[in-house]
Formats: C-alpha cells, structure tokens, sequence
C-alpha cells in the first residue's frame, strides 16, 4: 500500500510540474514587449587654419585658428545638440598658448552648438616660447564632442 501511495504522489508531482511547466510557458510567450530606439550621428569637426591678415595681433606672436563645426564637407547639419570640448596642448615641446592675451602651457574651451542650424566657432591661438627665443613648437589640438542631455 505504502508503494502504491508514493506512485501516486510521484505521478501527481510529475503531473504538476509539467502543468506548471507548460502554463510558465505560454505566459512568457504571450507576453510582448515594444522597445523603441532612436540614435543619431553627431557631427562635430575642427579645422585648424592659418589666421587672415586682419585678424593677426599686433603682438607678433605665431598664430593659428581653429574652426569647431558642427556640419560635415556634404554641408549635413548634425540633428544633435552637442557639447564639446576643445582643448590645445604641448606635443613634447615647452610651448606656451595664448587666448585673449592670457598665455598658458595648455588652454581647453567647452561650448555647445545648437542642430538644425550650420555653425562653426572659432578660436585664434597665440604661440610662443617658454624661453622666448625662436623654437619649433609641437602641440596637439584634440576635440571632444557628445551629444548634448
């Protein structure tokens, strides 16, 4: 008698687990879920120039301009709103960069720049040497754009 009820208790868990089983599975394949993604490609770039007769200061100083864009050779205006940091700095020389007059061994700007509108900025660097004689100077200009939060 005592085999006969663990055969059927036995019978009755195996019974149970497969119902379960098969319910558990149904559900998780009735159940959906929509997942939606939108991305983007930020366009930023930086050109680096030489700078115009009227725009060189009176100082004498070397000079370049960097122009921080947000469109691309095509004229494709990035759909973003994009942050981004610009930043100038010594490439194994002893440099010294200058922005409005104010000259330090490495200078980073941050600005955003707005999409759906073409826009650039731009930045005209002052260079010269620490010693300030005549030297090659090597700097390295590195532009960080994100998509704006």
């Amino acid at each position: 008698m005592k085999k006969k009820n663990l055969v059927i208790i036995l019978l009755a868990l195996a019974m149970i687990f497969v119902v379960g089983k098969e319910t558990y599975a149904y559900y998780i394949s009735r159940t959906a879920v929509n997942v939606t993604a939108t991305s983007s490609n930020v366009i930023c770039d930086a050109v680096i120039t030489e700078v115009s007769n009227e725009e060189k200061s009176k100082f004498g100083y070397s000079e370049f301009k960097v122009i921080v864009k947000n469109y691309d050779t095509a004229n494709n205006i990035t759909k973003e709103s994009l942050d981004y940091t610009l930043t100038i700095e010594n490439n194994g020389s002893n440099g010294l960069f200058g922005y409005n007059n104010d000259f330090n061994s490495s200078l980073e700007f941050t600005d955003t720049m707005s999409s759906g509108t073409k826009e650039d900025k731009s930045y005209i660097i002052a260079v010269k040497g620490n010693s300030g004689l005549s030297e090659n100077i090597n700097y390295k200009v590195k532009l960080n754009c994100s998509q704006k939060n």
